[in-house]
């Protein structure tokens, strides 16, 4: 499905549509002033659409696979996409001029910044092996996150593309990443493998699988979250960063399932049951008193967290 939807939160209407690509969806993203929405697919495109006048601002196109995961900074100058031919983009919202890529894993350590091939520093270059499947701004726009179906998270300079950490903990491919508002942990969560589970005889599922919150400007391992059989497709912290919820598929209740953590503790708070297919997106309302979640059921539902 092609077709992009608004709703009113506060009503629970819709009040507007957007087209525009061809192919399905797989990322979209509000710029933090909320006139912009950013959304990728199939079609390898990113487009940018005015929220008011509900019309399509321009086409962006780079990637050569499908764009899986979008974020724009925090002064809602730049937009990032992380892409399934192992790219990160960043792209001026205002010129719409792609600024760098930086590619897949390349031994000899170049990336096209400003339209040309340059030498990372510091001996980096080593982008990731495979999809790139997630990516957030930090909230002070210096670092921008990334994690990997190579199982894991890189950390870079928002302005210049040099990888300042890779961070390696998952046994499982990173499907997730979230940065707290105040800048002090990135947490990622992982799931079962998609190239193990294919095949008639499906494997029984792991039961190792974490998510894991880490310190936002060294990389240091804080926290592990012990999510053991369920699949983690989106993570978000609360306003006040005392909560961290995930959306995700739970292998041993066979269940849809919201969890919500605590941030100091790393115990389970609740779960929220509710979507019949697998819950891919995530968000806390600002107050924190709202979560909003999406799922592959073709719903999108509102819980109330208190």
């Amino acid at each position: 499905d092609a077709n992009i939807v608004l709703w009113s939160v506060s009503r629970g209407e819709q009040i507007g549509t957007l087209d525009g690509h061809y192919r399905s969806l797989s990322a979209l993203a509000f710029s933090p002033d909320g006139k912009i929405l950013a959304t990728g697919g199939f079609d390898h495109y990113l487009r940018l659409y005015s929220t008011e006048s509900k019309t399509i601002i321009r086409a962006l196109k780079g990637a050569e696979g499908c764009i899986k995961s979008i974020d724009f900074s925090p002064d809602g100058e730049m937009v990032a996409a992380g892409c399934e031919d192992k790219s990160i983009r960043l792209w001026s919202v205002d010129s719409s001029y792609l600024l760098y890529t930086i590619e897949g894993f390349n031994p000899s350590g170049l990336q096209k910044f400003l339209g040309k091939l340059k030498k990372q520093k510091n001996g980096a270059g080593k982008g990731h092996e495979c999809c790139v499947s997630s990516i957030a701004f930090r909230p002070d726009g210096l670092r921008i996150a990334t994690g990997c179906m190579d199982k894991t998270v890189k950390m870079w300079a928002a302005k210049t593309g040099d990888l300042k950490c890779t961070l390696k903990g998952h046994k499982h491919p990173v499907n997730a990443v979230a940065f707290s508002h105040d800048n002090k942990l990135l947490a990622s969560g992982s799931i079962e493998d998609p190239e193990r589970m294919k095949g008639p005889h499906k494997p029984a599922p792991s039961n190792d699988k974490t998510i894991i919150l880490w310190d936002a400007h060294t990389g240091a391992t804080i926290r592990v979250l012990e999510s053991r059989s369920y699949d983690t497709f989106s993570l978000s912290f609360s306003a006040d960063n005392t909560l961290l919820a995930s959306g995700g598929w739970d292998y041993t209740n066979n269940r849809n399932t919201i969890r919500l953590w605590s941030v100091e503790s790393g115990e389970l708070v609740r779960p929220f049951d509710g979507h019949n297919a697998k819950i891919m997106s995530i968000d806390f309302s600002p107050n924190g008193r709202l979560l909003v979640s999406g799922g592959d059921d073709k719903s999108v539902k509102v819980w109330r967290v208190e």
